[in-house]
């Protein structure tokens, strides 16, 4: 199954789908990876993208994401993206990465798996990094292994629960790891 996804903005039409080429007028040409919904907010779609060539070559491998809402034209892809700093920045970042593409986690709510597909970079803030992450489960909502994004700080988190969450013995309940690296 093909991920797709159309987005209206201003009475024009935008489609994009996973594994499809596109070109800025700039003649930079992306790849859509993945389209993703945020984990906290399912109404809001992301496109995961890179930039396979620059208009004089092919450029290093890096992914970006866009939420939807913020693609108005195939020029949005162009902003900021490759900078030399930013490259170089979050070429770093990685290097220092405690997750990994292909690791498998599981959330603390579910038994469902989870596979990570990428690390992505906002645009404008190359630090702030994304994990691109695969249900291995159908969901009737969602479908065949829906792709997510959150955010890396919050993927590698504690989940730290409230006073009035408890346990089966009335006590608080302890923090836990948002997701649990399965060996």
């Amino acid at each position: 199954m093909t991920e797709s996804t159309t987005h209206h903005q201003e009475s024009k039409v935008m489609h994009f789908e996973a594994g499809q080429r596109y070109a800025t007028s700039e003649g930079n040409e992306y790849l859509v990876d993945f389209i993703a919904r945020e984990s906290g907010n399912i109404e809001d779609l992301f496109i995961v993208y890179k930039k396979i060539t620059d208009g004089q070559g092919s450029v290093p491998e890096k992914h970006y994401l866009k939420k939807m809402v913020d693609i108005k034209n195939m020029d949005d892809f162009d902003e900021e993206t490759h900078t030399a700093q930013a490259t170089e920045e979050s070429k770093e970042d990685d290097e220092e990465s405690a997750v990994s593409i292909g690791q498998k986690y599981q959330h603390f709510k579910t038994k469902d798996y989870y596979i990570i597909k990428a690390i992505a970079c906002d645009p404008k803030n190359p630090k702030n990094k994304f994990i691109i992450y695969e249900g291995q489960y159908d969901s009737p909502e969602f479908g065949h292994n829906p792709i997510w994004v959150r955010e890396y700080e919050e993927f590698t988190s504690m989940k730290v629960f409230g006073e009035n969450e408890l346990d089966e013995n009335g006590r608080p309940k302890a923090s836990v790891k948002r997701f649990a690296l399965i060996n």
